[in-house]
């Protein structure tokens, strides 16, 4: 004699159903969640992501990233916190700023490292030179460019490619050389580059990882994306649960 076949109660197969339907749409949603969030990741080159960054305060504000306080800067160079700016464009990263000044078309600064300089209408064709050496200051004097270099006194050649040594007479008579001293900027100019300064912290790539992965929410944001994905698990033991009580009726 053959055992009866049990059969689900309404209330119980109500629930199943219910269930499944709730893992359905969870599934569904981080589905998608994870697909747009996926195909951008995926296409990272194509789509220049790395390149491209982020400036809406509610973004930047939410990931807690902040300006440095001060901005220092002479003429039409801004300095803040490594980045190097022309008037409104960021030019280099730079490890400080000494001054800078302009000779013909060009403007020439100084680093603690090495010196730099870039056509005034080109200045993303900025070229930078290393230096031996620890430069402490930057100036002219008749034409000539200056700098203190380990506390020595020297001179940039015509072409601005090579340092030498001063002259014996030049560093007999040091206070003729103009010295470039740069300013702290004003709090609205500094205000405006601290905010140009925050648009270069993040990019959109690293925004898109932390969407795909729940990072942008916190560890909370982390756990729920994994919970809710093993709702796709979930939707297919129940799938197949139905499927397998509704051959059996």
């Amino acid at each position: 004699m053959s055992k009866p076949t049990s059969i689900p109660s309404p209330v119980r197969r109500k629930a199943l159903n219910q269930l499944h339907r709730i893992a359905g749409i969870t599934a569904g949603g981080v589905l998608l969640y994870l697909l747009f969030t996926g195909i951008a990741l995926q296409f990272t080159d194509e789509l220049a992501l790395g390149q491209r960054h982020i400036s809406t305060s509610v973004v930047l504000d939410w990931y807690g990233l902040k300006a440095p306080a001060e901005v220092t800067g002479n003429g039409d160079v801004a300095f803040i916190g490594g980045q190097l700016y022309w008037r409104d464009t960021r030019i280099a990263e730079v490890s400080g700023y000494l001054g800078s000044l302009k000779r013909d078309a060009l403007i020439v600064g100084a680093s603690p490292g090495a010196i730099w300089f870039f056509p005034e209408r080109q200045p993303e064709a900025l070229e930078i030179i290393a230096l031996r050496g620890t430069v402490s200051a930057i100036g002219a004097h008749e034409g000539r460019i200056y700098l203190l270099l380990d506390h020595q006194l020297h001179r940039l050649d015509e072409a601005l490619l090579n340092v030498e040594a001063a002259a014996p007479l030049e560093v007999a008579a040091p206070v003729d050389i103009d010295w470039v001293e740069p300013d702290l900027l004003a709090p609205a100019a500094t205000a405006v580059y601290r905010e140009y300064f925050r648009g270069y912290l993040l990019t959109t790539e690293r925004l898109f990882q932390d969407l795909h992965s729940g990072r942008l929410f916190g560890p909370g944001g982390v756990w729920i994306v994994n919970l809710s994905s093993l709702m796709l698990l979930v939707l297919s033991i129940t799938g197949l649960w139905i499927w397998w009580r509704s051959r059996a009726l």
